[in-house]
């Protein structure tokens, strides 16, 4: 499998991954946790908590979220 790593392709990703983060902090600070994110949230840990997925973001671990 190719992976585009165009500095384009890569600031798209980012952008996602920080909308992602932004929506995991309001969901956590949310009340009530509806129903549909807790039926979310085991559909995409199959596919996000692999090692390949790990591995995939693993240079983005010392990078703090944008605030």
């Amino acid at each position: 499998m190719k992976v585009d790593m165009s500095p384009e392709a890569v600031s798209n990703r980012l952008k996602t991954m920080e909308q992602l983060w932004e929506l995991s902090v309001n969901l956590m600070q949310a009340r009530e946790i509806s129903e549909t994110a807790l039926l979310s949230e085991k559909s995409l840990a199959k596919d996000w908590n692999t090692p390949r997925e790990n591995k995939a973001w693993s240079h983005l671990a010392d990078v703090s979220p944008i605030k």
